[in-house]
C-alpha cells in the first residue's frame, strides 16, 4: 500500500515508542555489594545470593532503560537476572531469558545514599539475607539495611571493596551500650549516654567524647570482606573531672585497643566489637546523631 491511513501511522509511531521504552542504552559493567554485611553478588544454587569476596562476585552489565529502571546481563552470554516469576512464593533473583520482559526489569532508586531495587513486575523491593544462604529476593515492602546495595564500578587497578565499610562507620554518633571485658554492659546513665559525640571521618580518623576528655585515633581498614578493623593512635587529654563522664571515656579508652570488627546492626546502629559474630563479646553500639 502506498500511502497509510491516520490511524496507522498512530499504530506504528506508538509502537516504536513502547519498543524504545524497553530500549537498552549502553551499559556498564558493576558489582553489586549488599550495605548490611558488605559481601557481593554470586550465583549459590542456581540463585543470587549475598555471601561472596570480590574474587568470587558476578559482574553485571547495568542495563540503563527509560524512568529510571534497569536491568543486570550477564556478560558472559546476554542473559538477563529475572526476579521470580509470577506465583512464585519467594521470587528469588536467577538468570532469566535473553530478552527483557518486566520480571527482568527493577525500578532503580535511592535510599540513605545507597541504591534500592524494585521489581516493575510485582513491585517488591528487592532483599538480600533470605535463608542462611543470604539468597536476593524481590520480596520486601520496605527499604531498610538488607534492601539497600552498592553498584560497584570496576576501576584502574581493581575495585575498592572497602568503600562500604568507610560508607559505614563515617559520621557523628552516640554511644548506645557499652560491653566491657567480663562481657557484661557497663552501667552508665542515659542522659551521660547521650551526651556521646563519637565522630567518625572517611580517612578514619576519629574522636570521642563524653563531656570531660577528648579522645582521638584512627580506624584502619584491615580486610574489608570481613568488617575487619584495627584502631591505632589513640590519644586522649588527662583531666580528671571524677565523674561518670571521666569513667566511661576511660573505659572507651581501655576497648578501644581491642576492637577488632565493625558491622552493622541496623538502619541507625553499628557495632564496633572485638568479635564478628552476632553475639557481641565487648565493644561499643553506636547509633547515629
Amino acid at each position: 500500500m502506498r500511502f497509510l491511513t491516520r490511524a496507522m501511522k498512530m499504530a506504528l509511531l506508538l509502537s516504536g515508542l513502547l519498543l524504545g521504552a524497553i530500549q537498552p542504552a549502553k551499559a556498564e559493567t558493576v558489582f553489586i555489594q549488599s550495605v548490611q554485611n558488605g559481601k557481593f553478588a554470586g550465583f549459590y544454587n542456581d540463585y543470587l545470593a549475598a555471601r561472596y569476596n570480590l574474587a568470587h562476585a558476578q559482574p553485571f552489565d547495568l542495563v540503563m532503560l527509560a524512568n529510571g529502571r534497569v536491568a543486570f546481563q550477564d556478560p558472559a552470554n546476554g542473559r538477563y537476572l529475572r526476579a521470580g516469576a509470577a506465583g512464585a512464593e519467594l521470587n528469588l533473583l536467577e538468570w532469566g531469558d535473553h530478552r527483557l520482559d518486566e520480571w527482568e526489569m527493577f525500578d532503580k532508586m535511592v535510599a540513605n545514599g545507597h541504591t534500592v531495587l524494585r521489581s516493575v513486575a510485582n513491585r517488591k523491593y528487592v532483599r538480600a539475607g533470605i535463608g542462611q544462604q543470604t539468597y536476593f529476593g524481590a520480596v520486601s515492602d520496605h527499604t531498610l539495611g538488607w534492601e539497600q546495595f552498592r553498584l560497584v564500578r570496576p576501576q584502574a587497578g581493581g575495585v575498592d571493596d572497602s568503600a562500604w565499610l568507610r560508607d559505614l562507620i563515617v559520621g557523628s554518633w552516640r554511644i548506645d551500650e557499652v560491653m566491657d571485658q567480663t562481657f557484661r554492659a557497663v552501667s552508665v546513665n542515659r542522659r551521660t549516654m547521650q551526651v556521646t559525640r563519637f565522630i567518625i571521618q572517611r580517612d578514619g580518623r576519629f574522636t570521642f567524647t563524653a563531656g570531660c576528655n577528648m579522645l582521638s585515633g584512627r580506624i584502619n581498614i584491615v580486610r574489608p570482606n570481613t568488617g575487619e578493623v584495627r584502631v591505632s593512635d589513640i590519644m586522649t587529654e588527662r583531666l580528671a573531672c571524677n565523674n561518670e563522664a571521666d569513667r566511661l571515656e576511660r573505659t572507651v579508652s581501655e576497648l578501644l585497643e581491642d576492637i577488632r570488627y565493625a558491622r552493622r546492626l541496623d538502619a541507625n546502629r553499628i557495632v564496633l566489637d572485638y568479635s564478628n559474630a552476632d553475639r557481641r563479646q565487648y565493644g561499643f553500639i553506636l547509633r547515629r546523631r
